[in-house]
């Protein structure tokens, strides 16, 4: 008798494991919390602009009809782009377009320019901070180019291969920025002297906008609760932005990038 209920309870004991670990009971002391899978902060779109050999939109003229082309921008002219006050560097233009109706300052054939290092436009968002105008990638240019420099633009992409294209023929020329979503930024910190004798390191987790002026070597920062860092960048972390996603974009190692934004899913920053 004893030793038939001693089986029976074995038996009893090995069903309720079973159950057990075929998730059909929450052991005493558990939490249907303890179930939930930590699928940690959730991504976070974000737009960035690169500092070499970045993706760019082309419209030029051909010989029987207008052109546009999207690839990757290998090769430029050796000349940079006389804006009037100043040459910039064809890795600091963010946009140029043809002027076609003209008006006090920009004749027509001229080019309007926009820099990276422009101020963006800002707009407040509901207290929580302001959205930059960084998705617009149609903004009127502030600067002036009264002719583009002799050479050509040489673009890399689908389904054209290789195009040299004579900056005789452009009309117009935009970044087009790297979208993605990121669900947690890397860890490190960013040297910034605001001025002689006071260095500050600021988190890269906390950073919502980044944007640098690589002629220059200077940086400026804005972090999620509004506090903002500009002056000479002593030190980026040698670190590259992760993509997440079904179809995530590659890696973005943090010294390509010239300008980073970092956005809710409701268009707004954190």
């Amino acid at each position: 008798m004893s030793d038939r209920l001693h089986t029976r309870r074995s038996v009893v004991r090995m069903g309720l494991l079973g159950l057990v670990l075929a998730g059909g009971l929450v052991p005493v002391g558990s939490s249907a919390q303890d179930k939930e899978l930590d699928l940690g902060p959730p991504a976070r779109p974000v737009v960035i602009l690169l500092a070499d050999q970045p993706v760019v939109t082309v419209d030029l003229a051909g010989d029987y009809g207008p052109v546009r082309v999207t690839g990757t921008l290998e090769a430029t002219p050796k000349s940079a782009l006389d804006v009037g006050s100043r040459e910039v560097a064809w890795s600091e233009i963010r946009s140029f377009a043809r002027v076609t109706q003209p008006s006090e300052g920009f004749p027509a054939g001229s080019f309007r320019v926009a820099l990276v290092t422009d101020d963006v436009p800002a707009t407040q968002s509901g207290g929580t901070g302001y959205v930059t105008g960084l998705l617009n990638t149609e903004a009127q240019g502030a600067w002036r180019a009264l002719r583009l420099p002799e050479g050509s633009l040489t673009l890399r992409g689908k389904p054209y291969g290789t195009l040299n294209i004579p900056t005789s023929r452009i009309n117009q020329m935009r970044l087009e920025p790297v979208r993605g979503d990121v669900q947690t930024m890397p860890p490190g910190n960013i040297r910034v002297e605001l001025f002689p004798g006071n260095v500050v390191s600021v988190p890269l987790p906390d950073v919502q906008y980044l944007q640098r002026d690589l002629r220059k070597g200077t940086i400026s920062v804005i972090l999620a609760d509004d506090q903002t860092f500009s002056g000479k960048l002593l030190e980026l972390p040698k670190v590259s932005i992760q993509f997440v996603g079904e179809m995530p974009v590659a890696p973005v190692p943090l010294e390509r990038i010239v300008v980073f934004e970092r956005r809710t899913p409701s268009n707004r920053r954190l």
